[in-house]
């Protein structure tokens, strides 16, 4: 309490104070009614200011300040970010002031309303509020301001023309303002939209010229270099004069070190574009080469800019190194890029081919024309006619050089060409292509074209040929035939048949759901024939592919009843019945037909499988006991039998979860590291360890995993678990080392955040500031989704400023505060940005960053939640702290004095006791030596411990001020 009143004295004193002399008469009641009111609103008690001017209004109705008082009202909900309530206290200005005298405040409440209007994307009732202004405005800097933002506005609203004009006003009517390089910054944007390339290199030429030092003056030249590229490109008569200059331009964007990253990265791509529309392709290469190495790696702009360095590159006819690049696109994670990758990698390959007359290149040109053409997507038609007739060419080539098949499948890809497009140039080709190679053919090999076959030969020549061809491998080839035997009409046997070879090869090919049709349409042309089995077996594990249990346990049952299926069919019959029990939710079933099947057939190749089958049912109904008993069974028969590495796996986990970690390992360690299932059984491994508290062995364990592994996702998560190991226990530098490694190795799924995140929390806390903030910006920028996009956007801000780098610090604050402006971290990100544009001495800037700070802190304050609260109490004092040391550092003492005198109020240390100090400061600044000595006072008896109680004495020697006797 005493604290309390010992500060209210203060701001009593120091207002009293900071002015002129007393004065002796107390003022009128309406004067000190209203300069209360406006006391409160510079000290921004918003609440209380707006209840002592709406008090002042109805108190004093007449007074020639209510109109003043309305205007402040609006101006406290304008920074409260309350515009509608601003928008109507404003309207009572433009209503009531109709004086003479109040001009100049009409003109302000004009402006700002359009400010508000504007904050509400409100762009026409923005332009018809700053046209008011400029209507009644006498002060040259409101003029240009209004005029600016009516500008804008008209831009917001695509009224291009009206807002060159406006743009155009701004630059005639104050040359030298801030604001007058921005507006020929846009009316040159806006020529460049509209395609107007003179009048737009025109106005950013100014700006790069004339405002060379402004801060758009980088944006204008790269915007410049853009507008010089689009000109060249529409065969204009200074088309080389403009293509020289864009590219100058470009470089020097790339060579500046004021550029930002982000212009860096766009100009050398656009470099590569100017010199590859010159074709000059090793510049391009070159171009995009520098671009590539500030550009995300795994991002989509990579992606492009490698693209397009494969496209430079096969111009140049250096196919192997295109290929390279055309790779690492159609790698990426970007479908229609991929898709144009594995088009021109088969160019490439294609003109390697031709180049080097190397029939692996062929094999490759095919290879990746079919990647082309199986990924989904959309793809021009031209492209994909090129890509399948250059697939003939290669196949042509191949059976030249004596491949097998080959000739067949080039002729294949010829008449494809021929019948899906007969108008174009390539059919011609084909046509070509086809008459070379019937040339040497004999009539046999004509007849393995089909095609042109009479209906009384299709049936036999095709059947067989569909039989070959599947054997063969060739499933697409065995479809084909068998449809030409379809398409004949044969007898119902051989219909049969086809249909069956149909499902086989598509069963082959996983089109599971035309493997299904063409079963079952054999199925109806021979219910009871030797084919029956064969088709129901077929069928059954079509079903059990497609996860179709209910119908997979209908064809198993009928599979195993069927009279004709005896012996080991029988046995493998019974098996999918199994299967298909076990599936649908049947262990009691699955347990009793595996049980039948070692009773029918003891001895049998199929008993492990049985045994397996009975051990994984006790597993699911987690009988332990027995299914560690079953799985013993079939390792002690069979010792080298292909499934005991599965029964050794299955041991090991039931091992596990009976905590008996010592024969998990056991059971684990037999599981070979070539099996399926070998990465996940030394996985597993480790983790008995860790359980068993073991962490040294459980660490190496898991360093095993990834020396083992490296390929299976259990490598990074594995150099995880080691990382997270060390950063529990602080040590950072290891830490470090293994969440790098499973970084390096993790694809991009759920782990990958979280890898990231870690690593720069390690960096940080390691100070390495540089690598955590490239770890968190990696998350933010690669998975802007996950759950730790927030977390790592905040902490890349913060050591961005720990690292001095205060630009891009501020930058991604700002980036926080505009992505999850109620993020748990809104309040640190708002004051983050206030602190580093107060560092940077952008006052003005800080200075809004920070009162957004407090007005988001004071809504905090009022919530319901008790950590948010908590938290804005925490944050309000710095913040207001901050707004002090900016005013203070443009030696505005006044402005300061007040705002350093509201943070004493909140007697949140190190803060209150800071600006007590630079109150007395202040004071002493402003001639006010004793208000200074009463804050100094109040300093050493509230807070007599503090750092800036020790450093009173100095300031008061260096003042003259007088400590208080101790």
């Amino acid at each position: 309490m005493r604290q309390s009143v010992l500060l209210r004295l203060l701001l009593v004193l120091w207002a009293g104070l900071l002015g002129a002399t007393l004065a002796q008469a107390a003022p009128p009641p309406a004067d000190k009614a209203f300069a209360t009111a406006q006391q409160l609103y510079n000290i921004r008690l918003d609440d209380q200011a707006v209840t002592e001017l709406t008090k002042f209004i109805a108190d004093y109705p007449t007074d020639a300040r209510v109109h003043m008082a309305n205007y402040l009202i609006g101006r406290v909900h304008q920074r409260q970010l309350k515009y509608d309530k601003a928008l109507e206290a404003y309207a009572l200005v433009i209503a009531k002031a109709m004086a003479a005298d109040f001009v100049k405040l009409r003109a302000e409440t004009h402006y700002q309303m359009a400010e508000c209007y504007l904050a509400q994307k409100d762009y026409d009732r923005a332009a018809k509020s700053y046209k008011n202004c400029l209507t009644l405005s006498a002060e040259k800097d409101m003029t240009v301001r209004a005029q600016y933002w009516l500008a804008e506005s008209l831009f917001q609203l695509n009224k291009l023309p009206d807002a060159v004009a406006e743009y155009r006003r701004v630059t005639e009517l104050a040359p030298d303002h801030a604001l007058t390089p921005w507006a020929w910054y846009s009316i040159g944007d806006i020529e460049l939209r509209r395609a107007s390339y003179g009048p737009a290199i025109a106005a950013l030429e100014k700006v790069t010229t004339q405002y060379k030092d402004s801060e758009v003056a980088g944006e204008a030249t790269l915007t410049l270099a853009f507008a010089y590229v689009n000109r060249a490109r529409t065969d204009a008569p200074t088309r080389a004069a403009d293509y020289a200059r864009a590219v100058s331009l470009f470089s020097a964007v790339t060579a500046s070190q004021k550029s930002t990253p982000s212009a860096k990265q766009k100009a050398a791509v656009a470099l590569g574009h100017a010199h590859f529309d010159l074709k000059e392709y090793p510049k391009a290469a070159a171009a995009y080469a520098g671009a590539l190495e500030t550009l995300d790696g795994a991002g989509q702009d990579a992606m492009e800019a490698r693209l397009w360095r494969g496209h430079a590159l096969y111009n140049d006819g250096q196919f192997q190194d295109a290929l390279a690049e055309y790779a690492r696109a159609a790698g990426g994670k970007y479908p229609d890029l991929a898709l144009q990758a594995h088009y021109w990698s088969g160019q490439s390959w294609f003109s390697l081919a031709q180049q080097q007359q190397d029939a692996r290149a062929y094999t490759e040109t095919i290879a990746a024309f079919q990647r082309y053409l199986k990924a989904p997507g959309e793809k021009a038609a031209a492209s994909v006619t090129r890509a399948t007739l250059l697939i003939g060419f290669s196949y042509e080539d191949l059976a030249a050089a004596g491949a097998a098949d080959a000739r067949e499948k080039a002729a294949a890809s010829f008449r494809e060409v021929m019948e899906k497009w007969p108008t174009s140039r390539e059919a011609g080709e084909a046509q070509a292509g086809i008459a070379r190679l019937t040339q040497s053919m004999t009539a046999e090999q004509l007849r393995a074209m089909a095609g042109n076959l009479p209906p009384a030969a299709v049936s036999s020549v095709a059947l067989q040929l569909a039989r070959q061809e599947f054997l063969a491998g060739r499933y697409p080839a065995a479809v084909d035939a068998a449809k030409k035997v379809v398409d004949s009409k044969p007898a119902a046997d051989v219909l049969a048949q086809a249909h069956y070879l149909i499902g086989a090869a598509q069963h082959k090919q996983s089109n599971l759901g035309e493997a299904i049709a063409g079963y079952k349409a054999a199925l109806a042309l021979a219910p009871a024939t030797d084919l029956t089995p064969l088709i129901q077996r077929g069928l059954t594990q079509a079903y059990l592919d497609l996860r179709n249990y209910p119908e997979a346990l209908t064809t198993a049952k009928a599979l195993a009843e069927h009279k004709r299926v005896t012996g080991k069919d029988r046995a493998e019959a019974l098996m999918f019945l199994a299967e298909a029990y076990l599936n649908n939710g049947r262990g009691a079933d699955a347990m009793e037909t595996y049980q039948l099947i070692l009773k029918e057939f003891p001895q049998s190749e199929l008993e492990p499988n049985a045994l397996l089958g009975l051990a994984w049912v006790a597993q699911t109904k987690k009988d332990r006991a027995q299914a560690i008993a079953t799985y013993g069974a079939l390792v002690a028969k069979y010792p080298d039998h292909p499934l005991v590495a599965d029964a050794y796996f299955h041991l090991g986990f039931n091992y596990a979860e009976q905590k008996d970690y010592a024969e998990a390992i056991k059971a684990y360690l037999n599981v070979p590291a070539a099996h399926r299932q070998g990465d996940q059984a030394a996985y597993q491994i480790a983790w008995a360890y860790r359980d068993q508290g073991k962490h040294d062995e459980a660490n190496a364990q898991f360093a095993t995993v990834a020396e083992r592994f490296p390929k299976s996702p259990l490598a990074s998560d594995s150099l995880y678990r080691i990382g997270e190991y060390w950063l529990e226990r602080k040590n950072y530098t290891d830490a470090m080392v293994f969440l790098g490694r499973a970084q390096d190795l993790t694809p991009a799924d759920t782990l990958a955040p979280l890898i990231g995140y870690k690593l720069g929390v390690c960096a940080f806390f390691a100070e390495q500031f540089a690598i955590a903030a490239d770890a968190f910006g990696k998350v933010t920028a690669n998975y802007p989704t996950s759950e730790f996009a927030a977390e790592s956007l905040f902490w890349r801000a913060q050591a961005q400023e720990k690292q001095g780098t205060l630009v891009p610090a501020r930058e991604t604050y700002a980036q926080y505060a505009a992505k999850f402006p109620k993020g748990g971290k809104v309040l640190d990100a708002l004051l983050g940005a206030g602190r580093t544009a107060l560092a940077l001495k952008q006052y003005v800037a800080a200075r809004t960053d920070l009162a957004k700070t407090l007005q988001l802190c004071d809504a905090m304050g009022k919530g319901t939640d008790a950590e948010l609260i908590d938290r804005a109490k925490n944050v309000a004092p710095e913040a207001q702290f901050h707004l002090a040391q900016s005013y203070f550092a443009e030696k505005k003492y006044e402005p300061a004095a007040k705002e350093y005198a509201a943070v004493a109020f909140y007697g949140y240390e190190p803060w209150s006791s800071r600006s007590l100090l630079q109150l007395a400061e202040c004071s002493a600044l402003n001639g006010n030596t004793e208000a200074a000595n009463f804050a100094l006072t109040t300093l050493l008896k509230n807070f007599p411990g503090s750092d800036a109680a020790k450093a009173a004495p100095a300031l008061a020697k260096q003042y003259n001020l007088t400590l208080p006797t101790p």
